[in-house]
């Protein structure tokens, strides 16, 4: 018997690019390429010649540079839930719940001072600290943390050993969210080095140093910027602790990485096989004994970034598609935020949902049973490899510029931040980029959340002095949640009358259009299916007296159509025309009409004058 792949003949490139486009009906690929905020073009097939010079393909999992994941066949990543504690006893009844339910690790948040929590032993009190890890989450008191979470074991008299979890502390994060140390940078970075020295004889199996990564992908930038400020702040850190005399073998085990998955689902799986890759370079420079130090701990979460306030169940499905990057990608522990996490303190039903989708996802979907899912397929391997050559790249820069507090002083993280965050909002304000629920298929007569308290979005706190610019945490849908928020404080919501005339195909497809462009600020439409003639869309328009009348016909039918109205309406609406009418722009402006909606059209900006039209006004909060 042949083997299998000597009845196959070899496909060229060339020949599959002929028959896409023999199969397409199109005589050019150059429509199928697409261009991502990583400045990668995705192409539309890849073969194996895409593989040829791959500097770190192969391996196995669990072996150097650690492509193929950190893990090992029959280990799998473990699911944390976050609970944030206003009151002690009650989070630790949570914790309770939430193992109880499937959770496999526990994060505690302190939203509030720890002065002002009841005893946060409580916490502890429904938990077995040797079976389930806790992970605690203070920047402002994470020595009082440490101290209190020692106590506890010391307490139930628990073997160390046993004893798992961290003490996600960050102060070079905290000074890049929030401008400026919790305390001095002396006491702030002498706090972790304390916790260090006690954590390698008191409890060796709890991290103390995790380095968030995520604020950059929160902040909107780029999966590349991601890793490589992810990389600069680790060195950061190997150089801060070792110059304190903690030994790299002391502190590499006792460091983890925290990132936020955002939605292009394949980049972020390339994101955190590149990032290992690139951390185990880094790592064996600085030539620790044990070659298990190299592997990267990586915490993934799901973005703030796309989490909307509007359509909040749609949140669910993002959540559910960034946990499988997550795990696809090789991630040792998942945290699934909650739908309504952005702007109130979940509930039972969202936190059960959150912690549902990794359930479904390893019970159901079997994601565990394969460790590196990704291996060998000519896109993602080729992706990996582009993502980590431009992430390694932009490392030397940090470098270059003196490592990453002082390229963080002079300002050039936050405007390479920024650069990115402007690029996404041009996106999503012009429709290339699609957020459902907000930009697109917005949901018609949706107002804002019931119950809304808060949003979590991680601003600069104004009670710091700020000693360098922060990088702001940002959620995509901000500016259009604005707009829809003007409208329902506005005493009266505008109708959108929609008047359909001409070719039914492109009557049909401009009036969708419209109707989706205006309920993104939340303005009601009026459906006009059954118009037939011009005078009846007249009459119709003098019965209901709309605020707006929006034009969707034929670029040549709108002369006549505008001077028809212009005469028939003694009240004339805000006239508001579909489609980009070329050369007839000019005689159509010269009657009056200002307002012209098209693909290319800025959504908010154009959507915010004609608020203003309309004697809508408000004030934005989005940080720009």
């Amino acid at each position: 018997m042949k083997p299998l792949f000597q009845e196959f003949k070899d496909v060229s490139p060339a020949a599959w690019e002929n028959k896409i486009l023999q199969d397409l009906g199109i005589s050019s690929l150059k429509n199928l390429f697409r261009d991502t905020p990583e400045d990668i073009s995705i192409h539309p097939f890849y073969t194996k010649e895409d593989l040829e010079n791959q500097k770190f393909a192969g391996g196995r999992p669990g072996e150097f540079p650690f492509l193929r994941g950190s893990r090992t066949p029959g280990f799998s990543w473990k699911i944390q839930e976050e609970i944030p504690v206003y009151n002690s006893g009650e989070a630790g009844r949570q914790a309770a719940t939430a193992i109880a339910s499937g959770a496999d690790r526990v994060a505690f948040t302190f939203p509030v001072r720890l002065d002002k929590c009841p005893d946060i032993r409580h916490l502890f009190n429904e938990i077995n600290l040797a079976e389930t890890a806790i992970v605690l989450i203070d920047h402002l008191n994470p020595y009082l943390l440490w101290s209190l979470f020692q106590q506890s074991v010391y307490r139930d008299s628990l073997d160390k050993q046993n004893v798992r979890g961290a003490i996600a502390y960050d102060p070079l994060g905290f000074l890049t969210q929030h401008g400026d140390y919790p305390s001095t940078e002396a006491d702030a970075l002498s706090w972790e080095r304390d916790i260090l020295a006690e954590s390698i004889h008191d409890l060796p199996h709890i991290r103390t140093l995790e380095v968030n990564a995520g604020i950059f992908n929160d902040a909107g930038g780029s999966v590349v910027q991601e890793i490589a400020f992810a990389l600069a702040m680790g060195k950061e850190y190997l150089d801060i602790y070792t110059g304190l005399d903690i030994s790299v073998d002391d502190l590499l085990p006792r460091m983890g990485f925290s990132f936020a998955t955002g939605p292009d689902y394949f980049m972020e799986i390339a994101k955190l096989r590149a990032f290992r890759v690139l951390w185990s370079w880094i790592s064996k420079e600085y030539e620790p004994s044990q070659a298990n130090d190299l592997k990267a701990q990586i915490h993934a979460r799901t973005t703030l970034w796309n989490a909307t306030l509007y359509d909040s169940y749609v949140n669910m499905l993002r959540a559910t598609t960034e946990a499988m990057s997550a795990v696809l990608g090789g991630a040792d522990v998942v945290t699934t935020y909650p739908y309504d996490y952005a702007y109130r303190k979940p509930g039972k039903f969202s936190a059960r949902i959150a912690r549902n989708i990794q359930l479904i996802l390893k019970h159901e979907s079997n994601f565990d049973k394969t460790v590196d899912p990704a291996a060998g397929s000519y896109y993602l391997e080729k992706l990996t490899r582009q993502v980590a050559e431009k992430a390694w790249h932009l490392f030397l820069k940090v470098e270059k510029a003196g490592g990453y507090r002082k390229a963080l002083s002079g300002n050039f993280i936050q405007e390479e931040i920024r650069k990115v965050f402007l690029k996404r909002s041009n996106n999503l304000s012009t429709g290339k980029e699609a957020l459902i629920g907000t930009n697109r298929y917005p949901l018609r007569g949706e107002k804002y959340p019931e119950h809304a308290e808060k949003i979590n979005t991680g601003k600069p706190d104004i009670f710091f002095e700020k000693r360098i610019k922060p990088v702001p945490i940002r959620r995509a849908s901000e500016v259009f949640e604005v707009l829809r928020q003007r409208t329902e404080n506005h005493e009266k919501t505008p109708r959108v009358f929609l008047f359909g005339h001409g070719n039914p195909s492109i009557r049909s497809a401009r009036e969708t259009f419209a109707a989706n462009f205006f309920t993104v600020a939340g303005f009601k439409i009026i459906d006009n299916i059954s118009i037939s003639t011009v005078e009846e869309g007249i009459r119709k328009i003098r019965k209901v007296m709309p605020e707006v009348v929006v034009l969707c016909a034929g670029n040549e039918d709108y002369p006549a159509l505008t001077d028809t109205l212009c005469v028939e309406l003694k009240t004339l609406p805000l006239l508001v025309v579909t489609g980009n009418p070329g050369e007839k722009r000019g005689e159509l402006e010269q009657k009056g009409i200002r307002f012209f909606i098209h693909r290319e059209s800025n959504i908010p900006e154009v959507l915010s004058e004609i608020q203003s039209d309309l004697g809508i006004h408000g004030q934005t909060e989005v940080m720009v």
